[in-house]
């Protein structure tokens, strides 16, 4: 059984939700991924499939503004549903396949500890070939929007060569660009890094790793 999770909407249109996606690749346990734009010390309850008879809860803790979650999707048919998290409702609707790009990904790429960012929301990268890669990354708020906005992105894997980067133009709530090459980390507890830049200066960075 295979099942894809995502907004009804493009997500850009959200104030709230910066990032919400659930995948089935094999079994019948649907991974599903929430970030919010913002974080809050308090604790918020997520509501999976809300206007279901059997709807999922869990509790997000803060201050995190990100939860992962295992839900069992069996017999859980395709169709438009709702999530709400702390009282705020976004229409997702679940598709019986993923598309092409996320079915077998031969390396993965997410981050560490993005709750302390506080302009990065989400961040999730998959191979597109051998070896190379694409990273999508989405913010807490527009790229543009306050006086320390990001303007650009760069990859640096943990020896410190940069595999990718790319400028941010305004209005933007999310980006996605080119690794190359994009390969595993080396497994010895140091982790890659995605640095925020503006104006020429490091501004915010949120450590990465592969699996």
């Amino acid at each position: 059984m295979a099942r894809w999770l995502r907004p009804t909407d493009p997500i850009t249109s959200s104030d709230t939700f910066a990032h919400v996606s659930g995948i089935v690749r094999q079994g019948r346990s649907m991974i599903v991924q929430i970030a919010t734009r913002e974080t809050t010390t308090e604790n918020t309850e997520i509501v999976l499939f809300a206007d279901s008879d059997d709807p999922v809860r869990e509790i997000m803790p803060g201050p995190w503004g990100f939860w992962r979650l295992n839900v069992d999707v069996t017999g859980r048919q395709p169709d438009e549903y709702v999530l709400d998290v702390g009282g705020d409702q976004l229409s997702v609707t679940l598709e019986h396949r993923p598309p092409p790009r996320l079915r077998n990904p031969r390396l993965q790429l997410t981050t560490q500890g993005v709750w302390r960012s506080g302009q990065i929301a989400h961040v999730y990268g998959y191979d597109t070939g051998p070896e190379t890669g694409r990273i999508e990354v989405a913010f807490r708020q527009r790229i543009g929007s306050t006086a320390d906005s990001l303007d650009s992105l760069s990859v640096l894997t943990p020896a410190g060569d940069r595999i990718g980067s790319h400028s941010l133009p305004e209005g933007v709530y999310e980006m996605s660009f080119e690794l190359d090459p994009f390969e595993p980390f080396e497994s010895h507890g140091e982790l890659g890094v995605l640095r925020g830049i503006s104006d020429g200066s490091v501004v915010d960075e949120v450590q990465l790793l592969t699996y």
